[in-house]
C-alpha cells in the first residue's frame, strides 16, 4: 500500500515467496516469507518484502519500515519505536521523534495493535464526508492497489514478472 502511494503508476510486479517450516508446523503452505520489486511507469523501482513468522531483532530491525531513496535525499520511517530518520543534503541527518505518541497509539497491548492509526483513519474519513470530499485512497486507487497485489500473487505462482493491466483487465476493471 505504501509503495503504491509513493510510485502511483506501478506498472509491473515481480517477486517470490516462501512457506516456511514455522509455517508448515501450523499445516499451513501460503507464503509467510515474500520479496518484490514493483516497476512504475518511469522506471522507478520499489522493493517490498515481509517475513511474517520468524523471530525479529525487535531492537535492532522494527519489523516495519519504509525507506525512501531519491535524488535528494533518503528518508526512514519505523514503527513501531515512532522514528523517523531524514538526510536531505547538505543538511544533516536528523532523527525525528514522535515517541510522545506512543500512548495515543498503542492503548492496548502494548505495541500488537494499531488503534492510533484506526483512529486516525476513521476521522480522516469522518471530515472528508462533513466536507463533502472524496476520501484517499479512493475507489480507483483501492482497486490498482488490489492489482497490484494480485500480481504479486500471481508473479510468485509463475516466477515471472505480472503486469498490472493484466489484472485489471482479468477482472474487467482496466
Amino acid at each position: 500500500d505504501l509503495a503504491a502511494w509513493y510510485l502511483p503508476d506501478i506498472e509491473e510486479v515481480f517477486g517470490y515467496g516462501h512457506s516456511s517450516t514455522t509455517n508448515k508446523e501450523f499445516g499451513l503452505t501460503v507464503p509467510d516469507t515474500m520479496r518484490f520489486l514493483l516497476k512504475d511507469t518511469e522506471g522507478r523501482i520499489a522493493q517490498v518484502s515481509g517475513s511474517y513468522t520468524k523471530p525479529a531483532l525487535r531492537n535492532v530491525d522494527p519489523g516495519i519500515s519504509c525507506t525512501l531513496r531519491g535524488t535528494k535525499g533518503t528518508s526512514r520511517a519505523v514503527y513501531s519505536k515512532l522514528l523517523y530518520h531524514t538526510h536531505f543534503p547538505p543538511e544533516p541527518a536528523v532523527t525525528h521523534s514522535f515517541e510522545d505518541k506512543h500512548p495515543y497509539y498503542f492503548r492496548f497491548e502494548r505495541e500488537s495493535h494499531h488503534a492510533g492509526e484506526y483512529q486516525n483513519y476513521i476521522e480522516y474519513f469522518a471530515e472528508c464526508l462533513d466536507k463533502g470530499e472524496v476520501p484517499k485512497p479512493d475507489l480507483q486507487e483501492g482497486c490498482h492497489t488490489l492489482a497490484i497485489m494480485a500480481a504479486m500473487e500471481r508473479s510468485m505462482e509463475l516466477g515471472a514478472p505480472v503486469k498490472v493491466k493484466d489484472i485489471l483487465k482479468d477482472y474487467a476493471l482496466a
